[in-house]
């Protein structure tokens, strides 16, 4: 299977030219190179060995559910903007119809779930939309995109799947933290880096594609990598071919390589901010003889 290794978190690129510091021009200078072989090093460790890294959970997804009547849920379904027009029309009567002898109460918690999980087999809306609504949540458009599911999360917010309603295209979205919103220097931080990222054109690094505001939160929107964290790779096979550890390491100092060549430094380079591109075609390195 093809594999295609890319620097993920491109959210943590800085331009330099803004930053207020003094940093090198070249990949390897004298100043660069020990950083830059602690980095490969530890990538190496991780990549060729056992590793006792923790890795945090995705527990805060899963959140216990409240008491949620099927003409609740309904109405917040109707809110959440998930469904066309057509939908919403036939959503009652589609619940009628699920009822039989040894169903729930139509006014229950047990029957909303049934609604949810029948709404979710005729692909109306994903699993975490149904728990999300089921919980009484029904934040999932943002501007044109409409979020799927979570992906990740890290320091600044939390990634998600999401969908471009005007072409259907499927993309990667960061929501920055509630918490954070009121804290200008880490907006601003956030506005920056959206900038910075969106400036590189690497086949080795994740593009940034759109970036904006709903109410008080900012988002990035992002190419959605069909893939995994390299950590989590690690986890499951253990210890990776010496050849293709290599060609990792390679792919990714490709990556910096080119955001050095823009004048930006990534501040966070580790195995969980590498994705493993699993998507059959992968995306073509530029052939030298091109």
């Amino acid at each position: 299977m093809p594999l295609n290794h890319r620097a993920a978190a491109s959210e943590c690129f800085v331009d330099k030219r803004s930053a207020g510091k003094t940093f090198c021009r070249d990949l390897v200078c004298l100043r660069c190179l020990p950083t830059a072989f602690r980095i490969l090093k530890w990538c190496a460790a991780v990549l060729l060995g056992p590793t006792s890294i923790q890795f945090p959970s995705d527990s805060g997804y899963k959140s216990g559910m409240q008491e949620l009547h099927v003409t609740e849920f309904i109405t917040l379904l109707k809110k959440s903007g998930l469904l066309t027009p057509p939908q919403q029309g036939s959503v009652l009567e589609l619940a009628k119809s699920l009822r039989t002898p040894t169903s729930p109460p139509i006014e229950s918690k047990a029957f909303a779930e049934i609604l949810s999980a029948e709404l979710v087999r005729r692909e109306w809306m994903t699993q975490w939309q149904g728990n999300q609504l089921l919980k009484g949540q029904t934040g999932f458009i943002l501007q044109q995109y409409r979020l799927l599911a979570p992906v990740g999360k890290g320091g600044m917010g939390h990634v998600f799947k999401a969908r471009d309603e005007r072409n259907g295209a499927i993309v990667a979205i960061k929501v920055m933290s509630r918490k954070l919103t009121g804290n200008q220097t880490l907006v601003n931080r956030f506005r920056r880096e959206i900038r910075a990222s969106s400036l590189l054109n690497s086949p080795h690094i994740v593009r940034t594609l759109d970036g904006g505001r709903v109410g008080k939160v900012d988002f990035m929107v992002m190419e959605y990598v069909n893939g995994d964290q390299l950590d989590s790779v690690v986890v499951r096979v253990s210890s990776i071919p010496v050849g293709i550890a290599c060609d990792i390491i390679r792919q990714a100092a490709v990556g910096l390589q080119h955001a050095h060549e823009q004048k930006m430094v990534h501040r966070d380079i580790k195995p969980g901010n590498l994705i493993v591109d699993w998507s059959a075609e992968g995306k073509r390195e530029p052939d030298p003889e091109d």
